[in-house]
């Protein structure tokens, strides 16, 4: 499904940028994991409900409180809700700053942002992991094979 690729796209590249940002200064997995929850909850609030599983097709669009898809997020990965909570606040002015005037997150924009933040930074193009890129895909070694009788 188209919607779902692009989806899938918009979370990656929001979750790269996020973390480019938000956590440059730390190498944290727990606080990078609660990150990618917090873009998980930010793809969900603009993901039409019917394209959604449960419970999270009965929270989106539905609640008020902007807090109740990270805290089902939490819930269902089984992670403190008040961990992810914290690391959210700390994404809110990058949020803010990507989401300027409620238009919507352009996967282009978040290209032309990570592009230019992997510029500064270097380390690894996360941005590969989107494409079947032969440096990140497991070498397949033609010595293992079924065991012969």
């Amino acid at each position: 499904n188209a919607v779902l690729k692009n989806h899938k796209v918009l979370c990656w590249m929001l979750f790269i940028v996020a973390k480019a940002k938000v956590l440059w200064h730390r190498q944290d997995l727990l606080a990078t994991f609660h990150l990618l929850l917090c873009c998980i909850g930010e793809i969900i609030k603009i993901t039409p409900s019917f394209l959604l599983l449960p419970p999270f097709d009965s929270i989106a669009g539905r609640s008020e409180n902007p807090l109740t898809i990270l805290e089902a997020l939490s819930s269902h990965f089984k992670t403190d809700f008040e961990e992810v909570k914290a690391v959210n606040n700390g994404w809110l002015h990058v949020a803010g700053e990507l989401m300027a005037e409620n238009s919507p997150i352009e996967i282009k924009n978040l290209e032309l942002i990570y592009s230019d933040l992997y510029a500064q930074n270097g380390d690894i193009d996360e941005s590969g992991f989107l494409v079947k890129d032969w440096h990140l895909l497991p070498s397949v070694s033609e010595n293992i094979s079924s065991p012969r009788k």
